[in-house]
């Protein structure tokens, strides 16, 4: 008995779409969280604390969750990335730290103004500014490369800039610490999102080329190969 297969026929689980399309999930997921402990700590100010300073205090837990799940979509981006060829070997290195940093934040708590002192303090700002420096570093390398799938992206470029410059403000934030280092996150976040649905497009196209569509939409194997069964 004799089959039609395809060789060129992709498998899902190493296709990037679905690594990006997690990566997405998790990030509207962070939003949500961070949202929520916006409304369940008005104490904390936006503008002037950090959002690490959730961590401490009423529904520090929830915060912890947020930094794992932050370590976690960056995991899935930079599999989604690397395997559609947007990450080169050492921009993945700069985001696997990135996402390392990022989940271990939630074991060593900052120091917030009004709470006591905790030794663990010192590391969360070095484990925060090594996230930082290599999320920063990766995507302007990213965004300004050249013969990638979105090298040249004129948005993207743009957003990976205005990380540098918050990532800069952030240690001169002049009265304003939470608000500067928000919009250095929201400038990575969106950059993740707008490179991850590219993946997901281009992916998808990748898929269709692949398998042939014919005028009402539906797909036919191309180059069928006969195996016996």
């Amino acid at each position: 008995m004799k089959k039609i297969t395809n060789s060129h026929e992709p498998r899902e689980r190493d296709s990037p779409r679905s690594f990006a399309g997690l990566a997405l999930i998790g990030i509207v997921l962070y939003l949500a969280i961070d949202i929520a402990l916006g409304v369940l700590r008005p104490d904390y100010s936006l503008v002037k604390n950090y959002e690490s300073d959730y961590g401490r205090g009423p529904f520090a837990g929830l915060m912890d969750v947020n930094f794992i799940l932050r370590g976690v979509l960056s995991v899935l981006a930079v599999i989604a990335l690397r395997r559609a060829g947007v990450a080169s070997r050492s921009t993945a290195v700069l985001m696997w730290v990135w996402a390392g940093a990022s989940a271990l934040l939630a074991f060593f708590p900052d120091n917030p103004a009004g709470y006591p002192h905790v030794a663990t303090g010192a590391i969360h700002l070095i484990l925060a500014g090594i996230a930082f420096v290599t999320i920063a570093i990766a995507t302007v390398m990213i965004s300004f490369a050249r013969g990638r799938l979105i090298g040249g992206l004129i948005p993207l470029r743009v957003i990976s800039v205005v990380g540098v410059i918050a990532l800069v403000l952030v240690g001169h934030p002049f009265g304003f610490p939470g608000l500067v280092e928000r919009v250095f996150l929201a400038a990575q976040l969106c950059w993740l999102v707008i490179v991850l649905a590219v993946v997901i497009r281009r992916s998808r196209i990748r898929v269709l080329e692949t398998w042939g569509t014919d005028a009402t939409g539906n797909g036919s194997p191309m180059r069928p190969d006969l195996t016996a069964s």
